[in-house]
């Protein structure tokens, strides 16, 4: 069912409860139905949703990330989406909305512009510091929208976590000056979301 169900589109959002998806369809931000076998699949996929897709819905509903009001923007090179995903649940277990690109670009839309918007509108953003990210003007400009917004005062907490191969005189002077994460080989995603958690529940006072 899971790889039917991938076929059409559909991700698999394990971060979820039951009681959150409960609460969040009586606001409108979610449909739901029951799919009794796998075969039933390929008969439900164009009859299931009332509205033909997310960004017709997002122009008529705010369609947040699911959890705290600020979202945590998580910056990293696109080579490293595999440990970022799998971090992803272990976050939001916990009430932390997460902003990633994956999930909050529609397609059609413009990544420059959500992108940005997705800067400005984070409490939080964690830096996933890996030779990739290093290499990515990409992730350079990320990281230089953020630090403007520190100089200017905004109230934005930023995180590193950096990875095995990177070495601490490598890291930009920024990210050398502050408090990281050093990620160690036996660190699964669940290890560094138990680390990083106090933190944030501290700042977003959760």
């Amino acid at each position: 069912m899971k790889e039917k169900l991938s076929s059409i589109g559909a991700r698999l959002r394990t971060d979820i409860t039951f009681s959150q998806m409960i609460e969040l369809s009586m606001r409108k931000r979610f449909n739901s139905v029951e799919v009794p076998s796998s075969e039933e699949v390929d008969d439900l996929a164009n009859v299931v949703f009332e509205f033909p897709d997310r960004a017709f819905v997002s122009s008529r509903i705010p369609m947040g990330p699911i959890g705290s009001d600020l979202p945590v923007f998580l910056s990293h090179s696109s080579k490293d989406k595999p440990f970022v995903e799998d971090l992803i649940p272990y976050l939001s277990r916990h009430g932390l909305a997460t902003w990633y690109d994956k999930i909050d670009i529609s397609y059609g839309e413009s990544i420059v512009k959500a992108v940005m918007n997705g800067i400005d509108d984070s409490g939080a953003v964690i830096f996933f510091i890996t030779k990739n990210f290093l290499s990515s003007k990409w992730c350079e400009e990320e990281m230089e929208s953020f630090l403007s917004r520190v100089s200017e005062g905004d109230k934005v907490l930023p995180i590193s976590v950096v990875f095995p191969d990177v070495e601490h005189s490598e890291l930009p002077r920024f990210i050398r000056n502050k408090k990281y994460l050093r990620l160690e080989n036996d660190l699964t995603p669940s290890l560094v979301a138990n680390e990083l958690i106090p933190t944030f529940r501290a700042f977003f006072e959760l």
